[in-house]
């Protein structure tokens, strides 16, 4: 990602501020590269990270603070359908659900150990996201996680069935996650899932692709070299590429033709 500005960490940290009961402690915990598990709404609500994972304040910060996926670029109304692919604890769904509590946020996240802090953050509030254990892939079936460590955000699909730390998963295609929406079109993608969005996007029809109003999507060049070439010509069949941020990962923002 690209060096941040100045404006850039004060934006964000007053978000977090109108946000976050606790914004200043989180505020001060990302300048000084702390780590803080637990984000508390001025109601009262949490979110938790998952088992202390490095990685939730940065996440948090580019969410809720920066709002990388949507700034300029797209803002959830009720009734909007949204795709939460590789949902993590749920930070970026609760983002939506915060801003427009009836739209639906359907959601994906395959690792045991997030799926059960997503649903634990879910608790005790209302709202319209409908989480599910699964990862996306090429097809259906099963498909192997790999545990990122520390990182919760590092956790990788691969077709290797030999990998150390590996943990099966069931994993869908795209098509299966448009099913589960039941809509015939969808507001806004949000994917981040590690390296694996080229294999998703690969075996995705343009006449599902044309379903997706807006796309942002996390690329990983990093682990996957290539990869923003590859999905850009993909999109370019069904969408208008609007940017691509960053520098061995970032985003791709398209819109659709």
């Amino acid at each position: 990602m690209p060096t941040r500005s100045l404006r850039y960490f004060a934006t964000s940290y007053l978000k977090l501020l109108k946000h976050f009961r606790n914004g200043a402690a989180l505020s001060w915990a990302h300048h000084r590269r702390d780590a803080r598990d637990v984000a508390v709404f001025w109601d009262g609500h949490k979110i938790t990270n998952a088992n202390s994972r490095v990685g939730f304040v940065d996440t948090l910060v580019e969410i809720w603070g920066a709002e990388e996926y949507t700034r300029d670029f797209y803002a959830p109304n009720d009734g909007d359908v949204i795709l939460d692919v590789g949902a993590n604890v749920g930070l970026f769904s609760i983002w939506v659900s915060r801003h427009a509590r009836q739209a639906r946020v359907y959601a994906f996240e395959p690792f045991p150990e997030n799926f059960d802090a997503f649903r634990q953050n879910l608790q005790g509030w209302a709202h319209e996201i409908v989480p599910h254990k699964l990862a996306l892939g090429s097809e259906n079936g099963l498909g192997t996680m790999l545990d990122g460590g520390d990182r919760s955000l590092d956790h990788q699909l691969t077709t290797r069935t030999d990998a150390p730390n590996g943990l099966t998963v069931e994993t869908i295609d795209f098509a299966h996650a448009l099913e589960l929406t039941q809509s015939d079109e969808i507001d806004f993608l949000k994917m981040d899932i590690e390296g694996a969005e080229l294999d998703v996007l690969g075996a995705t029809s343009p006449e599902q692709l044309r379903r997706i109003k807006r796309i942002s999507l996390e690329y990983h060049d990093n682990i996957r070299p290539g990869t923003s070439k590859a999905v850009s010509t993909i999109l370019r069949t069904t969408h208008t590429i609007c940017s691509v941020s960053g520098a061995g990962y970032g985003l791709i923002r398209a819109i659709r033709k």
